[in-house]
């Protein structure tokens, strides 16, 4: 998915002058004397994304003007692949950048630089990132550091306040957060709303996504993480809305879930907080009618990070560290948007709190993701997650469609992914002990 990091332009200088300071002096980087003799230096960078990068690469360009930067997109769901390739044939890039989906499939492989090592020393940098989110980036066996996060989202719920207040709910952001923790009330609400055909859930298995992303599936001892009470109690949550047939069995991305949102008849959508630029895209007509707040339950979620990385076969590493540093670290100080800045002496930004959201009614976001992500924590990443999940999916989507009894659900998902990739467990496990 798009999920990209829009970092906020302050365009008048008496503005950013008469802003309250941050937790962190905004310090004008070092300009290092890298690759001297005034040649002309062109850096590559591959990220899912497209737009969102001319701002940053025009700052980065005032202190290197020597340096080209070219940005080259790739779909979502082929810029994996072409990363792999790539590292197998060393055509690579300067830089990659990754979304949390796909960089853990890369802390097992070769051909991603190890930035601990001089002259990037980036375990000095350790201390100002949340510590789960650092670790997405290391290797299976701890001894490499093959990526540097930029930022992480957490999961929320988008909603509809106009629906809310014309069926007599809360329809302000914390009014409906709190009214929502009792999950009695959010039955009532999506038992009122479904009568006429509005929704507040589209598939059997999305009241169990708010829960699944508060922790991983393996510990990092890569023992199985997701047998508790919090799950179980999860699944009787999504057992209860299927059986009151309370799910609308489409998505946003299939034609009849894009006629329903565009027809008003989705009132709740959980999502990253991306979600606002996704709901824009499938229906701009309702720019100011949506708002953003916490999920359901009391939950606080993590959904997504993002992260860069320099390939070992690099012409222009330090060149690229540098960009990295740059756009990862010191430009996140001067604010940033629908997101949360990986950096945490970049969070707490009083610019970042006065953005307000067009396509959400001018709503201040920040203050509100900044706030989930202190309460949220992102899991623990692995290679063998993607693996993982499938045999999940299909055991968690049964077990609800078949009101199986949710011990025996959670049990036997843990006996099937033990079972199935035992092998591969048993070759990380020792990783883990070397």
């Amino acid at each position: 998915m798009n999920k990209m990091l829009i970092l906020l332009i302050c365009v008048f200088t008496f503005i950013l002058s008469s802003c309250a300071p941050t937790k962190q002096e905004t310090k004008e980087p070092e300009k290092k004397v890298i690759e001297k003799k005034e040649e002309s230096i062109e850096l590559t960078l591959w990220a899912w994304y497209e737009g969102g990068w001319e701002y940053s690469i025009t700052e980065f360009q005032k202190l290197f003007p020597n340096v080209e930067i070219n940005v080259k997109a790739f779909d979502f769901g082929v810029y994996q692949e072409e990363y792999m390739n790539a590292l197998v044939d060393g055509n690579v890039p300067d830089i990659m950048a990754f979304d949390s989906a796909h960089i853990k499939n890369f802390k097992d492989i070769e051909g991603l630089q190890d930035l601990n090592q001089a002259p990037f020393h980036a375990d000095k940098l350790a201390k100002d990132y949340p510590p789960a989110l650092w670790n997405s980036g290391t290797s299976v066996d701890e001894k490499k550091q093959f990526a540097i996060p930029f930022s992480t989202s957490p999961r929320v719920t988008f909603y509809r306040p106009d629906i809310m207040e014309k069926y007599g709910f809360p329809s302000e952001p914390e009014a409906l957060a709190n009214f929502m923790e009792d999950p009695n009330n959010w039955f009532t609400i999506a038992e009122t709303l479904a009568k006429d055909g509005i929704w507040l859930m589209q598939r059997p298995n999305e009241l169990m996504n708010l829960y699944e992303n508060q922790v991983g599936f393996f510990t990092k001892d890569y023992k199985y993480n997701r047998n508790n009470e919090t799950l179980r109690k999860a699944l009787d949550l999504s057992k209860r809305a299927y059986q009151a047939e309370l799910v609308a069995h489409f998505d946003l991305y299939m034609p009849e879930g894009k006629q329903a949102l565009q027809e008003g008849k989705i009132a709740m959508i959980y999502q990253g907080t991306y979600g606002s630029d996704e709901i824009n895209g499938f229906a701009p007509e309702q720019k100011g009618l949506w708002r953003s707040t916490r999920l359901p339950f009391n939950v606080y979620s993590w959904n997504n990070s993002s992260f860069f990385s320099i390939p070992g076969n690099s012409n222009h590493k330090e060149m690229a560290w540098e960009f990295i540093k740059f756009y990862a670290n010191y430009q996140l100080l001067t604010g940033v948007q629908n997101t949360v800045s990986a950096y945490i002496p970049a969070r707490g930004n009083p610019i970042s709190f006065e953005y307000k959201n067009e396509f959400l009614g001018n709503q201040k976001v920040q203050t509100l993701y900044e706030t989930i992500m202190e309460k949220a924590e992102e899991p623990f990443l692995t290679p063998l997650d993607d693996q993982a999940e499938k045999i999940w999916d299909e055991i968690i989507d049964l077990g609800i469609q078949s009101n199986m009894d949710s011990t025996d659900i959670l049990n036997k998902a843990e006996i099937e992914i033990e079972s199935k990739l035992a092998q591969e467990l048993k070759i990380l496990r020792a990783l883990k002990k070397e």
